[in-house]
């Protein structure tokens, strides 16, 4: 399991920034194809809320090069006394609809097969991450950035991934 708490309370994104959030959301099942050849089960909710992005960037954000610039509403009531979402109908033709869908398959098939490269390209950096969440169980992102030889966000110095392994020996910390 992973969480990513918001660096900063943010209202704006990029749309590289929601492509790295589709790709982060995917970090599991492409872990899981890396180590075990295939996926499971475990990654049904991190898969359907990728999903549920990908589909807000195309359908409400307009970030489709497909599609365009558009946003396309969620649907209405079919009768006026309402029912809420099992009831609504679509406002747009089932082509639109099949366009949606393309685009959005597209969107995490494309992010999961970064999460798979990234994790291919930095298998011993995964490899020693593992080893440290079989020891402790837990790993904080500053071990991870360390782990990876990135900085930490906010301007942080990176750390080398030989000191990662020694960050738990930090004060305030018990050794491990």
């Amino acid at each position: 399991m992973t969480e990513q708490p918001p660096e900063v309370e943010r209202h704006r994104y990029g749309e590289d920034h929601l492509f790295d959030m589709l790709a982060g959301m995917l970090g599991v099942r492409a872990g899981e194809r890396v180590v075990f050849g295939q996926g499971s089960t475990g990654a049904a909710n991190d898969l359907a809320r990728a999903t549920e992005l990908a589909t807000k960037m195309v359908r409400v954000l307009g970030l489709s090069p497909r599609l365009g610039p558009v946003g396309y509403p969620s649907g209405g009531s079919v009768f006026l006394g309402g029912g809420g979402a099992a009831w609504s109908s679509r406002p747009f033709a089932e082509q639109t609809q099949a366009a949606i869908d393309a685009e959005v398959a597209r969107l995490v098939t494309e992010a999961e097969q970064r999460a798979t490269a990234l994790l291919e390209d930095h298998r011993d950096a995964y490899t020693q991450l593992v080893e440290l969440l079989l020891e402790r169980e837990t790993v904080d992102g500053a071990e991870v950035h360390a782990l990876a030889g990135r900085p930490l966000p906010g301007g942080g110095a990176p750390v080398s991934p030989k000191d990662a392994l020694h960050l738990a020996e930090r004060p305030g910390r018990p050794a491990t």
